[in-house]
């Protein structure tokens, strides 16, 4: 497979071509990004991961360039394959109107649950769900959200999954427990990870039954707080404080012990004791560094875009030169040093492009 230079990819051709953009390219091409939707840090770390871990397959979807030569569709992908380092494997369509943005993206994508529903998965979203929050615990996060791959290959790996979010389903309601995923999540940790089945099942059951099994029984506690936050607006818990509380009811359930008095501010730091990602496979959630805090783009890749719109300029003015080639008349104005400078969102961070060593 070829590498698609920038040359080749601003060219103007109702024809696609596919080939290999590098990482290189990809910055150039963000270089273009004007009037472009919001970056979200979320979905870059989706498809980053997808990259670093093998699973970001050839679908045929399209990076696309207007006839002004700007970046309409893409961007999260470029920049995933800047942070991974890597190369991707893509088509490339250009010359098209710049109005196609406003009708790019706004079909139904097939999610996750959409794949395990037709692989024959009961309750495929609630399934989703409690894998997604398997993945939270792992790294340390009150939410994430888990590739397709990563979902189908947990799922084959741990059917048990669906059989806690089952049980948790049948006859329990949210407001007895506060988050059906998070319970289904725990009783799962319990019953496959920790092997301790029945306890995990006695867990489950009392905020089916409400019936203690021990004095001062942490399930029943927080049940209660559940069903008096739903009566009453005076008293009220957000989504981590629910969290936090319904995992610390388990930890202290297992050791029958009774709940103890939680801090609303350290409620992020509440985990499940015991559980080791390694053991359903999710050691590199954990071990997962964050996204770098450096420069949008270098120098070096601004001045190709300076360059490139210097030819577009003096075309313009019908100057021109045996330099030129078809396809640089509009570059990206944020390129431009007349131009105000890209101002890319404080969630968004692009690793730097690794400096040459000195010999």
């Amino acid at each position: 497979m070829k590498e698609l230079t920038l040359e080749m990819i601003l060219t103007p051709s109702d024809i696609p071509m596919r080939g290999i953009i590098t990482p290189n390219v990809a910055r150039a091409l963000m270089a273009l990004n004007e009037g472009n939707r919001t970056l979200s840090s979320k979905a870059i770390e989706v498809i980053q991961r997808q990259m670093e871990q093998a699973n970001f397959r050839y679908t045929g979807d399209a990076i696309r360039i207007s006839t002004e030569n700007k970046l309409i569709d893409g961007q999260h992908r470029l920049v995933a394959a800047i942070n991974a380092d890597q190369s991707i494997d893509c088509v490339v369509v250009n010359n098209l109107p710049p109005d196609v943005m406003s009708v790019i993206d706004t079909g139904r994508k097939r999610s996750a649950s959409d794949q395990l529903r037709l692989k024959g998965v009961l309750n495929a979203s609630n399934v989703v769900s409690a894998i997604n929050t398997v993945f939270a615990l792992a790294a340390r996060r009150q939410a994430m959200k888990a590739t397709t791959p990563e979902i189908e290959q947990f799922m084959h790996n741990h059917p048990g999954v669906e059989r806690s979010v089952v049980l948790v389903q049948h006859g329990l309601s949210r407001d007895r427990c506060g988050l059906p995923a998070m319970l289904a999540t725990l009783h799962f940790i319990g019953h496959d990870v920790l092997d301790l089945p029945e306890t995990a099942d006695a867990f489950v059951n009392a905020f089916a039954t409400g019936q203690q099994t021990y004095p001062n029984d942490a399930a029943i506690f927080h049940r209660e707080l559940c069903l008096t936050s739903r009566r009453t607006r005076r008293f009220s818990l957000e989504h981590a404080e629910m969290r936090a509380s319904l995992i610390t009811a388990w930890n202290c359930f297992r050791q029958k012990k009774p709940m103890p008095r939680l801090w609303r501010d350290h409620t992020h730091t509440v985990e499940v004791d015991g559980f080791d990602p390694a053991a359903v496979g999710l050691a590199h959630i954990r071990n997962r560094t964050p996204m770098s805090v450096t420069p949008f783009l270098t120098e070096a890749d601004k001045e190709i875009a300076r360059k490139a719109t210097r030819r577009g300029k003096q075309r313009a003015k019908g100057i021109e030169s045996g330099a030129d080639r078809p396809g640089f008349d509009l570059i990206a104005k944020a390129a431009s040093p007349e131009a105000e400078p890209v101002v890319i969102p404080s969630t968004v961070r692009l690793r730097k492009r690794p400096v040459p060593a000195q010999a």
